[in-house]
């Protein structure tokens, strides 16, 4: 079974409150909270490690911050390589009561090529042919140094790779050699106002998705397409870290039986479908 790495450039330290009732403008005290610790690499990797598969979350983490989350992850089991940095971990706040959710979250953290770089390598040291790369949600100040340091792993490590990423990345990885290429509807219409027949022939990717929350869904598999209508949740759905769990259940799919299809794709869904009508199901 092949070691699977997923990337997370943009940890994030969360707390959590549970309101009953927020209110505006107003003194809001919480009826109880929770620390976590996300980023779309961290929920992915484990996630992989509740299907039983050999998961490590490579994170870069700074400051106090960034050594709570390390404590965290150990704490919690969660397979993970750190790469230290100069620049403190960025912190979450969600605060949720018994109608809505919302998120506020510091700035994203300083990602420097050095380190960066540093990332590849350590990955390299560990890495053998067919393991699995997974880039995993936003990478900050990306540019051509961090791209050549991503191909230059890749290329020389025989590793499988996988994205799920947006902005500035996209835009050059949208392009390159994938085994799964995940996109979330949104982020793909900010890369591009074409349609899902139009993007995929220019996409290298074996298996290519669009998800769009509870809305339709797309796949591309060896030139089909298939288009997947997601069951609907009766009640309150909690959304969070659903899209992680897609992702993480395409990659058990790669791991297990060397590619993705249609019908990885449904199951997927249907999971994460089941993950949001039950609250906290993976701890996201």
């Amino acid at each position: 079974m092949p070691k699977i790495f997923t990337l997370t450039c943009n940890l994030l330290a969360q707390h959590t409150l549970n309101f009953k009732e927020v209110g505006l403008g107003e003194v809001n005290r919480a009826k109880s909270s929770e620390f976590c610790v996300g980023g779309k690499g961290v929920n992915v990797a484990a996630a992989l490690l509740k299907f039983g598969l050999d998961a490590t979350a490579v994170i870069f983490s700074g400051g106090r911050t960034g050594e709570r989350c390390a404590d965290f992850l150990s704490e919690k089991g969660i397979k993970f390589l750190p790469v230290k940095t100069d620049f403190e971990t960025r912190s979450g706040f969600v605060c949720r009561d018994e109608n809505s959710e919302t998120s506020f979250f510091t700035e994203d953290a300083v990602l420097t090529d050095a380190d960066f770089e540093i990332a590849m390598s350590e990955i390299s040291k560990r890495a053998e042919s067919g393991d699995i790369l997974a880039l995993c949600g936003s990478v900050p100040n990306w540019g051509i140094g961090k791209f050549s340091a991503l191909k230059t792993l890749l290329e020389k490590s025989k590793m499988r790779f996988v994205c799920d990423t947006y902005g500035a990345p996209l835009k050059d990885l949208f392009f390159w050699e994938s085994e799964i290429l995940k996109i979330n509807a949104d982020e793909i219409r900010a890369f591009s106002s074409r349609s899902f027949d139009e993007l995929k022939p220019e996409t290298k990717a074996k298996f290519f998705g669009i998800t769009n929350g509870d809305g339709l869904a797309y796949a591309s598999v060896g030139g089909k397409t298939e288009v997947f209508v997601p069951e609907k949740i009766q009640g309150r759905a909690f959304a969070t870290g659903c899209g992680d769990v897609v992702l993480a259940r395409l990659i058990k799919a790669l791991a297990e039986k060397g590619e993705c299809g249609f019908s990885d794709f449904r199951s997927a869904m249907d999971f994460a479908t089941e993950c949001a009508a039950r609250k906290g199901i993976f701890g996201f």
